[in-house]
Order: structure tokens, then C-alpha cells, then sequence
């Protein structure tokens, strides 16, 4: 709250001073009901105003958010992103708490490993709502057709997860019962992340290569007597990825080398060390008339495999989604699954948005898991309806 109101005390005193300034946001409320208990699985209320502030060379942004939770009827105004940014040169430098998306997948994270998570609902909030801004010093320049990119991440974030009293908290039961500790980095130096990315645009393909050095934003967990330990463990990862157009096609991949990823145990006697691949292949398909239809493969595959990792040596997931747009593109009906091939279990999300005009929307859907096993099937009560309504200004 106190940081809140400083950013915002300075960027007014900056906004007096700067030539030009740009006011926006948006209000929205979502609210979603179970089907088989017909509890709420969500409620919430909230407010986000940006501030854009220009002078010369320079600018500035912020963003605010305040937002009531109806299931814990807490209220919560906090600084969502904040930084400033420089043309110097032929480089761009943005400095301060800031969203940063990497990658070209849908629903998946390859390469988009900068800013942690929010999973407070598991998967059912919007993707581009989940990530949490960091802190960082992102620098870029472009020559011709390369773009370079180096990111410094001082201090380490963590994703969020539901607390244990909300609808999807979920623990195992071999973990129930158990105090939590925690092993994060100490927020040392020795502890900072970096990143870089080249990405190459022509005029029918684009591709990059990217390097990163972070931390795991999700813990991994091991079994200490009656205690359960989260860890926070290095990653170091080498990312490829490419998009081609092809006609009223868009070929996409994406794929990672995750070198001496740490690993759980079975039962989370411990950790080990393993080599660990990622690859997603994607094809996009806009045969006309507002249709949009595109499927997924992704795959993750352990190297040099021990049978007693808490996963298996090759794990596979598709995904399917179907969109198309009525009334001269004011009404919006979207379906996706997703379908874990060795867990047998399935995530299917249908949506339909209607603007009512460039500043009003509506939305309405269902969230259906099910399955034998795996994530999506242990959160099958939590299959919800949901609605929001939005004002965008």
C-alpha cells in the first residue's frame, strides 16, 4: 500500500512536469460457481488504472490495482507494475516492475519462464492475467532484422498458489498434515537471474534463441520426518523457438534444454539431477469467415531416465482449440482442450464474449475437469460456470 502511494505521489510530480500523459483501465467483476457442490469457486471485484507519462526520450508507466475478494472479503490496493523507460541510442532500456513474455506457445511454459505465476484458480484465469511483474533491468536493440535482448533480475519472486482455505487447494495425502518450510534464495547477489534472447524477423519466418539463469518460481518438494520442505532450486536453460506463415497457416515450435534440472523423488524421498527437454509443436489454420482453429503437441522428456523420479520418462500433452467470431466480431464462442495422454485426464474451457461496444464486454463459460488421475482430474469438484462483466476506459 505505502509503495502504491509513493509511485504514484512521483509519477504525479513527474506528470506536471512531462509533455504529454495517458490515462486508462478497467473495472471488472468475476464471479464462478461449481457444479457438483454449487459453492463459489471465485469472486472478485477490481480496479486497474494505468498511467502513461512522457517527456522527451524518456517515459514512464504504472499500473494499480485494487480488488476485493468476495470469498475472504479482503480488499487489496497494490502496485501491479512500475518502471521507466529511455531511448539512448539505438537501445531501449525499461527499468523497475515489469510484465516480460517470452515464447509463442498457448497455455504452456517453455520459454516464458521470467515472471512467475499467479495459479491462486489453477488454470482457469485468463493466461495473460497469471503473470506476476518482477523487478528487472531489461535492455533491447534492434539491427536490421535482429532483435537483442538481455535481462538482469536482481532480487527473486515466487509464483503464488491457493491458500488452504480456498476451493483449489489441493494436497496429496502422503503430504497432509505436514508443517511447511521453506528454502528460498536469500536475495543475495550471487542469487540474481539473467536472461538474453535474439530474435530474428523475416518476412514469412521469425525464430530466436534465448538463454536463461533463474530460479524455479514453482517449489519443488521433499519429505524431511514430519516436516515438508519447498524448495527453490537453479534453472539453466537454452530456448529455441520459430513461427512460419504458410498461406492461411502458422506453423509454430518452441523447445528448451533444461540442463541438471533438479527433480522430485518418488513419494519425495529427495531430488536428483537430470538433462530435461521440452518441445511444443504448434499449427494455426484461419481458413476465413472469423474461424480460427489451431492444435497443439507438447512433450516433456527426461534424460537418462530413473525409475524412481516422481514423473515419467516421456510426458505428453494436446491441445485443441476452436474459435469463431458472429455479429461483424462483437460476439466471441471459444473452445479449448487440453489432454494429458499419460495422466488421462482433461481440462475443457468454453467461452463466449460479447461487446457490447469498445468499452463494455460480457462473458460467459464453463470449466470442466476430469479424468483418472493427474492435475486437472484432482480438481473435477471445482468444474465451475463462470461470468464476467468488464469496463474498459
Amino acid at each position: 500500500m505505502r509503495k502504491a502511494i509513493f509511485v504514484l505521489t512521483f509519477f504525479t510530480v513527474f506528470a506536471v512536469m512531462a509533455a504529454e500523459t495517458e490515462f486508462s483501465g478497467f473495472a471488472d467483476t468475476f464471479n464462478a460457481a461449481s457444479f457438483k457442490h454449487g459453492d463459489m469457486t471465485a469472486s472478485r471485484t477490481r480496479f486497474r488504472g494505468k498511467l502513461n507519462v512522457y517527456y522527451g526520450d524518456t517515459s514512464m508507466f504504472a499500473s494499480i490495482n485494487a480488488e476485493n475478494n468476495g470469498l475472504s472479503d479482503e480488499s487489496v490496493i497494490k502496485l501491479h507494475e512500475a518502471y521507466m523507460e529511455m531511448q539512448i541510442r539505438d537501445y531501449n532500456l525499461r527499468v523497475g516492475k515489469q510484465l516480460i513474455i517470452w515464447g509463442n506457445s498457448d497455455g504452456f511454459r517453455l520459454t516464458d519462464m521470467i515472471c512467475p505465476l499467479d495459479m491462486t484458480e489453477f488454470v482457469t484465469q485468463d493466461f495473460d492475467d497469471t503473470r506476476i511483474p518482477i523487478s528487472a533491468v531489461n535492455i533491447s536493440t534492434m539491427k536490421g532484422p535482429v532483435e537483442l535482448q538481455i535481462i538482469g533480475i536482481p532480487t527473486f519472486s515466487e509464483s503464488e498458489f491457493p491458500l488452504q482455505d480456498s476451493p483449489w487447494h489441493y494436497v496429496p495425502n502422503n503430504m497432509k498434515g505436514m508443517k511447511i518450510q521453506d528454502d528460498k534464495p536469500e536475495n543475495k547477489l550471487q542469487d540474481s537471474e539473467a536472461a538474453f534472447k535474439a530474435a530474428f524477423y523475416f518476412s514469412r519466418i521469425d525464430f530466436a534463441v534465448s538463454g536463461l539463469y533463474v530460479w524455479t518460481d514453482s517449489p519443488l518438494h521433499k519429505i524431511n520426518g514430519d516436516n515438508l520442505v519447498a524448495c527453490f532450486r537453479r534453472q539453466k536453460v537454452i530456448g529455441i523457438e520459430s513461427s512460419c506463415t504458410i498461406g492461411k497457416y502458422v506453423l509454430r515450435s518452441e523447445n528448451t534444454v533444461h540442463f541438471e534440472e533438479y527433480m522430485e523423488k518418488e513419494n519425495y524421498a529427495g531430488f536428483k539431477k537430470k538433462h530435461f527437454l521440452k518441445s511444443l509443436s504448434g499449427l494455426d489454420w484461419y481458413p476465413g469467415e472469423d474461424w480460427n482453429l489451431s492444435g497443439q503437441l507438447y512433450s516433456e522428456v527426461i534424460l537418462d531416465y530413473a525409475v524412481d523420479l516422481n514423473k515419467d520418462e516421456i510426458e505428453t500433452t494436446i491441445t485443441l482449440n476452436v474459435e469463431k467470431k458472429l455479429m461483424n466480431q462483437m460476439l466471441d464462442i471459444s473452445a479449448m482442450t487440453y489432454y494429458n495422454i499419460n495422466q488421462k485426464d482433461m481440462y475443457n474451457k468454453f467461452l463466449i464474449t460479447y461487446d457490447f461496444n469498445d468499452n463494455i464486454s460480457a462473458e460467459i463459460g464453463i470449466d470442466v475437469f476430469s479424468g483418472e488421475e493427474g492435475t486437472y482430474s484432482n480438481q473435477s469438484d471445482n468444474s465451475q460456470i463462470r461470468t464476467k462483466l468488464k469496463y474498459s476506459f
